[in-house]
């Protein structure tokens, strides 16, 4: 079985060039997609100078070994599932009677307005699939974050069209042996390859230029700018006004392994070439400073207030870490805040400290447990600045 290369933009077998046209780049013999043969074509490709260190998107079907062997070979890959291929495989486990509804709500889904409304269609649709077809419901939960990556990155609608699926690959493919139906006698694999060869090349001169790559990118999600934000404060934004840093500055995300954080929440920062570390099973000290501050969290703030509701929620807790930040004094920093420093100390010739014990034994007017107090006072001789 012959296959081809993954490229920069577009999918899993086809590149997509600055000419904005799809190009076949690479084949490789081989009887399945196996790790060994998909090894081969990727290394191949890297071999003749494709970089596989920048962020790049593949798109790709649910072959595992494929996907397996780019996420070893590219650094920083984002990887898209085909949505054709997850409409066939779900239809093929339903009856013929509930195909075309299902297939109707799932294709609503892939064209919702952000990539959360999309998920929560998806898993309602799973939900109501559990108890009668429970084994459609396991094939759209399947990788469903990959599903809507394009989605999630805010490509536009036109452009969309042609990266959601790898029709332009089947497209190839078809044309590939539609080129070859006449030939009844193979003498050889090299032969086979050279006939393939000659397919793809021939389907390369039919490919169109491709809809949509002048378009503006859309504006991200909401809650994806929350986050851009939360990383850009947490950088070391000092007030509004002040130059927020990138996302990229991030290096290190280190997090549990609750299920909340979904492949969604770790492609945010993937895409910003952050790295991800896991902390071991139920150790909770091998993230002791998040840990800490979720306790912080609850017992200054939401242990001593009823929240109404979620905008409730999230209105409290910004106003609480701008405190926090920006004002709350920290013991490890010597009383100051993490983003605003202490002040320097009073360092004029001309003013003199003293600092005044009072006799805790013999003055009746002291309390035990009083605190001391400072004094200060111009030496003689020190202009008056009164």
């Amino acid at each position: 079985m012959a296959s081809t290369s993954v490229s920069t933009s577009a999918s899993s077998h086809s590149g997509l060039a600055s000419t904005v046209t799809l190009h076949p780049l690479a084949l490789v013999e081989g009887d399945t997609e196996n790790s060994t043969v998909v090894t081969d074509l990727l290394t191949g490709l890297r071999n003749r100078g494709l970089d596989t260190t920048c962020p790049i998107l593949v798109v790709i079907d649910g072959a595992k070994a494929l996907r397996t062997r780019v996420s070893r070979v590219f650094d920083h890959p984002v990887i898209a599932r085909c949505q054709t291929h997850k409409l066939r495989n779900v239809a093929d486990r339903l009856p013929e009677h509930l195909v075309v509804t299902v297939t109707k709500r799932m294709r609503q889904a892939y064209h919702a307005q952000t990539a959360l409304t999309a998920r929560a269609q998806l898993e309602a649709l799973a939900r109501e699939l559990d108890r009668t077809h429970p084994g459609a419901a396991a094939s759209l939960r399947e990788k469903l974050a990959e599903t809507l990556t394009v989605l999630r990155l805010g490509v536009p609608p036109t452009l969309a069209r042609t990266l959601r699926s790898t029709n332009s690959i089947e497209s190839m493919i078809s044309i590939s042996r539609t080129h070859a139906r006449n030939v009844k006698h193979w003498q050889s694999g090299n032969m086979a390859l050279r006939w393939c060869a000659a397919g793809m090349a021939e389907a390369g001169k039919q490919f169109r230029r491709v809809n949509g790559h002048l378009h503006p990118p859309c504006p991200p999600p909401r809650h994806h700018r929350k986050l851009h934000r939360g990383l850009d404060y947490a950088a070391g934004a000092e007030s509004a006004d002040a130059p927020r840093r990138p996302c990229s500055s991030v290096r290190i995300l280190d997090q549990d392994r609750d299920s909340k954080f979904t492949d969604t929440f770790d492609a945010v920062f993937a895409s910003e070439d952050s790295r991800i570390l896991r902390t071991p099973v139920r150790t909770p000290r091998a993230n002791a400073i998040a840990e800490r501050w979720i306790g912080t969290l609850r017992r200054e703030l939401l242990d001593r207030m009823l929240i109404v509701n979620r905008r409730h929620l999230e209105t409290v807790l910004a106003k609480y870490v701008a405190h926090f930040n920006a004002h709350r004094p920290h013991r490890a920093s010597h009383q100051a805040a993490p983003l605003k420093p202490l002040p320097q100390g009073a360092s004029s010739p001309h003013l003199r400290l003293r600092r005044r014990d009072p006799d805790r034994w013999t003055d009746p007017r002291i309390r035990p447990g009083c605190m001391t107090w400072m004094t200060c006072s111009a030496p003689t001789g020190a202009p008056n600045r009164s």
